[in-house]
């Protein structure tokens, strides 16, 4: 199986998994960062278990807190929340 994988690559495996690829190991084995249900989990998967995961845009919407829709790719203005120092 040809490797066209590389770090930052977001792929699908197992069942209903997605995660980014963080590193590479031997003999095909990549680490990939999944969401954990209390923080981020590193696991190592074999390349035979790997699919590109590649998105509808149209898919992926949000509402903000007047309920107007925010798409991916949609200039907004940060009014409220965390700020980064």
């Amino acid at each position: 199986m040809e490797n066209n994988f590389k770090v930052d690559d977001l792929v699908f495996f197992g069942r209903n998994d997605l995660g980014i690829i963080i590193g590479k190991e031997k003999d095909d084995i990549f680490k990939i960062m999944k969401d954990g249900s209390e923080r981020p989990v590193i696991v190592s998967i074999q390349l035979r278990e790997l699919k590109r995961a590649s998105f509808d845009r149209k898919l992926f919407t949000v509402k903000d807190q007047l309920t107007n829709t925010i798409s991916v790719g949609d200039m907004v203005r940060v009014l409220d929340g965390p700020l980064k120092v």
